[in-house]
This record gives C-alpha cells, sequence and structure tokens, in this order.
C-alpha cells in the first residue's frame, strides 16, 4: 500500500509538470482509486474532487463518471448516504449511457457495499449476481475475489453457510491471483465468522499467516482490522 501511493503521488507530481490537464485529471482519477483500495475515504475524496473538476472543465465524461462513483462511495463513509449512494448510481448510469463498460464489477461493488451498510440486501445481491455474470462473460476478472467475499457479506444476514462458501472462494480466487490484499480482506471475513461460531483456533491459524505476509502498511484499516481481529483471537 505504501508504495502503489508513493508511485501514484511521483505520477501526479510528472502529470502537474507536463502541464497536460488530461493526463492530470487521469492521474488523480487512478490516485483515487488506489485510495479505494487502501480505504483512505478523506484522500479519495480529494483526489475525486480534483478529477470530477478537471474531467468537467477538459470534457472528459469517462474520467468524470468514475470519479463521481468514487467520490459517492468517499461521502458513504462519512454517512452521508442521501448524497452519496445517488452520486454512484448516477455515475454508473452514466457510464452505461456513453457505453463505458470496463471495470463494472469493480464500480458494482462500490454501490453493493453501500447497501450493505444500509442494510438493502436482496438489492446488494442483485448488484453482485450482474457483476459476476459480466465477469463470467467478458474474463474481466481482476475484482472477482472481492464479489465473492462481499457476496458473502450480504449472505450473512441470511444464510452463514452459504456466506462461509463465498468467503472459501474469495479465498481461493485471491492466492491464485496472488493478490495478497484480496486474501486478507476474504480471510478476515471468514475468521471474523468462525469467531462468531467459536472456531477460535481454526480463526487465528487461518488470518495469523495472511498477516504475517505484510512488511508494510500496518496503519491501512484492512491491516488494522485483521490485526484487531487477530488480537481478539490470541
Amino acid at each position: 500500500p505504501e508504495q502503489s501511493v508513493k508511485t501514484a503521488r511521483a505520477a501526479l507530481d510528472l502529470a502537474e509538470a507536463s502541464n497536460h490537464p488530461f493526463t492530470v485529471a487521469m492521474v488523480y482519477m487512478y490516485l483515487a482509486m488506489i485510495y479505494v483500495y487502501c480505504r483512505d475515504w478523506p484522500n479519495v475524496l480529494s483526489a475525486a474532487t480534483a478529477s470530477i473538476g478537471l474531467a468537467a472543465e477538459q470534457r472528459l465524461p469517462q474520467v468524470q463518471t468514475l470519479s463521481c462513483i468514487m467520490h459517492g462511495r468517499a461521502l458513504i463513509e462519512a454517512e452521508d448516504f442521501e448524497q452519496g449512494i445517488p452520486e454512484i448510481e448516477q455515475g454508473i448510469a452514466r457510464n452505461r449511457a456513453i457505453d463505458v463498460r470496463v471495470a463494472d464489477p469493480w464500480k458494482l461493488t462500490l454501490l453493493a457495499e453501500c447497501y450493505l451498510a444500509t442494510n438493502r440486501i436482496d438489492e446488494g445481491l442483485g448488484l453482485l449476481a450482474e457483476a459476476l455474470e459480466f465477469a463470467d462473460r467478458t474474463g474481466e476478472v481482476y475484482h472477482l475475489p472481492e464479489l465473492h467475499r462481499l457476496k458473502g457479506e450480504l449472505l450473512l444476514r441470511q444464510d452463514a453457510v452459504a456466506a462461509e462458501r463465498c468467503f472459501h472462494d474469495a479465498i481461493e480466487i485471491s492466492r491464485r491471483q496472488d493478490s495478497l490484499a484480496l486474501v486478507l480482506r476474504a480471510a478476515t471475513s471468514l475468521a471474523r465468522l468462525w469467531q462468531s461460531q467459536g472456531k477460535t483456533t481454526e480463526a487465528r491459524d487461518l488470518l495469523s499467516p495472511v498477516y504475517g505476509w505484510f512488511t508494510e502498511g500496518f496503519d491501512t484499516p484492512d491491516l488494522q482490522d485483521a490485526k484487531a481481529l487477530l488480537d481478539e483471537l490470541s
């Protein structure tokens, strides 16, 4: 996480030195995406706001709509559901209106997270079904582990057995893709479920080695969540 942010900030310095507005807008958009993965919501908000402004000036609808989606997701973390959810929904609709479907599963995941936070379970599951169908049809699978993990989080409100299957799928796929950050998220979700079922040893044995892979980013929410859970399991 730290290397990703450092590299993105260096890219932003280069972009701003180029005095090329399209490049600057694009870099701000990708910087916001990195902050989304780091769950650094204040910086998502600032980077997305900068990207939205530049994209509007330069008439870059693809950049503007994706940045609006991330901006709305950051608002949710500030509990501004009234503005945040419509902003994401409208951003996805605008993307589709201009036939931009790249990263559709990722965008739908951001909205499904908001539906989970507001207990709109069936709507969230419907979004993820659409995202999984899109991934299967197009081969765009880079976000596939998170689709399964989030499906599990939604299903926890209805069926713990089905939720556990989703968490296992997320771990298996993320391991196969060597996506360590997403292995950590999925392992944390499954370990938390096992903890609630009294399977303390199994939960600790699953999560501890995954947490041990990391050598940086210990101030990020994902690693902090994993460490807090390990402390509870010890």
